[in-house]
């Protein structure tokens, strides 16, 4: 069993998976430090067009769910029972506080080379539980100092396909891997981190999981504070972020709302306010933009301050 001391939110890193060898794995069980209720998993590795990997993870070793199913275009569409399930497309949402965590794994398909060789596991308390509110002083720090990466813009639109509207994630993702130097099409991503259990193209596990496939240590972290996206830029690392809004409440957004959109998180301004690329902007010059902190701060940290990072292999954290 691995104790992990961290408050929470805490992201852990486990070693090894399943692959065409070794096809059933089971991970050390996770101990928290304080009780958690919310777990989200970040596979690494890489499956071929007919591969697929199955995670599963519950509070005991005999209380397992599906969470999450990284599958190739051609892999076979492993759908399950439709036993009610805690599992919220990309998020166990377990009915009380455990300390524990068991995660186990099973590749199958007909891909030769691919496997698992990292997972992440994010563990932290629902809303209505956390102490952590949308409302608290935003980062809870004061000035920010200026940083601004050059990533470049893509926007969602710019595929000219039926499911545009729907691919903020997958054009977040691909602004960040070209920012890393792998220059890829948002159409390729899709076909890496489709969700084809779900069929949403924003799940947030196979994102970092796709991600991870273009030698990138990814993973989903859930954050607290708008100043830890700031130290995260001031390494070098821009960050992609899971936001929710209404009309009027993030000034200068080139949509008016949304339920749930995504975007690259690339720096602060001399006024401490977030330098974004906003994919659902058709054109750079209304993409690239700077948002308020404290109203980004709400559209994020309010959507549950969620965001995924992607570094280098050779790099630290």
């Amino acid at each position: 069993m691995v104790d992990l001391r961290a408050a929470l939110p805490v992201t852990a890193f486990l070693a090894g998976g399943p692959s065409r060898v070794n096809p059933e794995f089971r991970y050390p069980a996770l101990c928290a430090a304080e009780p958690f209720d919310r777990v989200i998993l970040s596979p690494n590795g890489r499956i071929g067009q007919k591969g697929a990997v199955d995670f599963f993870a519950g509070p005991t070793s005999t209380e397992l769910y599906r969470l999450v199913s990284w599958s190739g275009p051609e892999a076979f569409a492993d759908e399950g029972n439709t036993t009610p399930s805690p599992v919220n497309v990309d998020v166990l949402e377990l009915d009380r506080p455990v300390r524990e965590l068991w995660v186990s794994a099973r590749f199958r398909g007909e891909d030769e080379d691919g496997g698992i060789h990292r997972l992440g596991v994010t563990l932290f308390r629902s809303p209505e539980e956390s102490k952590d509110t949308s409302d608290k002083p935003v980062g809870g720090v004061g000035k920010l100092s200026p940083v601004a990466l050059p990533v470049e813009f893509v926007s969602q639109f710019a595929e000219g396909s039926a499911d545009d509207a729907s691919l903020c994630c997958p054009t977040s993702a691909v602004m960040a891997l070209r920012f890393r130097g792998v220059h890829i099409d948002v159409g390729e991503f899709v076909q890496r981190a489709f969700d084809r259990r779900h069929r949403i193209h924003g799940n947030w596990s196979l994102t970092a999981a796709a991600m991870s496939s273009f030698g990138m240590k990814a993973w989903v972290q859930k954050h607290t504070s708008v100043a830890e996206l700031h130290s995260a830029l001031c390494c070098g690392h821009p960050v992609i972020a899971s936001i929710s809004f209404g009309p009027g409440e993030l000034p200068g957004a080139p949509i008016e709302r949304s339920n749930g959109h995504v975007l690259v998180v690339r720096g602060f301004d001399e006024r401490g306010d977030v330098l974004v690329n906003d994919p659902a902007g058709r054109i750079a010059a209304a993409g690239q933009l700077s948002y308020d902190r404290r109203a980004f701060a709400r559209a994020w940290l309010g959507h549950g301050g969620i965001a995924i990072h992607a570094v280098p292999e050779e790099q630290e954290t």
